[in-house]
């Protein structure tokens, strides 16, 4: 799985997939293909394109982390199991931090990340997107994974809101990225900001 933080993308022999969300593959090559050549394969035709349907994911992401109290940064290995068939969706993330084991599992990325952050009990905060002061997520909701909304091209203004409505008022966003993307301009999300909140 290659993932250029604007799309995953991976391939089987000559099928090449590529999606935003880990939940929304499409197929790039359907025109190259008969539909016997399909056939390995659980793939819905929409509109105009073929998506994936019906599969399950392993990976490990890398991800960092910020300890609290020297806030050195640590790098984990997010163990990352994924299903997705027509009546059920679901991820679970597992990790080790020294002798300590974390894990949680949900519909979308943010509640497994809110669970896991509940579990670090405040000695530890994602470095990514999700755990940005400046990132928030939309109010017409989302998919498995995000998008992160980022404010950081008016971070006083974002900081100021309390509520959905003056969330609403916000000028558009500078750009949205993947929960697990990290730019420079991180910082640690530890006020209850903008329309998420956040969880410490």
């Amino acid at each position: 799985m290659l993932n250029d933080f604007e799309n995953f993308n991976f391939q089987v022999k000559d099928f090449k997939f590529t999606g935003f969300d880990l939940d929304a593959f499409e197929l790039e090559n359907a025109e190259s293909f008969m539909d016997e050549d399909l056939s390995n394969f659980d793939i819905v035709k929409r509109q105009d394109y073929f998506e994936l349907t019906n599969y399950q994911l392993d990976l490990k992401i890398q991800q960092r982390l910020i300890d609290m109290l020297s806030k050195e940064e640590i790098e984990v290995d997010l163990d990352f199991h994924f299903e997705l068939s027509e009546k059920h969706e679901e991820a679970k993330i597992g990790f080790k931090i020294n002798d300590n084991y974390f894990e949680a599992k949900n519909g979308f990325m943010e509640l497994i990340f809110d669970n896991l952050q509940k579990q670090f009990d405040g000695k530890y905060r994602f470095k990514n997107c999700y755990g940005c002061l400046y990132g928030d997520y939309s109010v017409y909701g989302q998919g498995f994974m995000g998008p992160v909304l980022c404010f950081k091209n008016q971070k006083e203004a974002y900081l100021r809101v309390q509520n959905k409505g003056e969330y609403m008022d916000l000028d558009p966003q500078e750009s949205t990225q993947q929960e697990i993307f990290c730019c420079d301009e991180y910082e640690i999300r530890d006020k209850s900001v903008g329309y998420r909140g956040t969880v410490i």
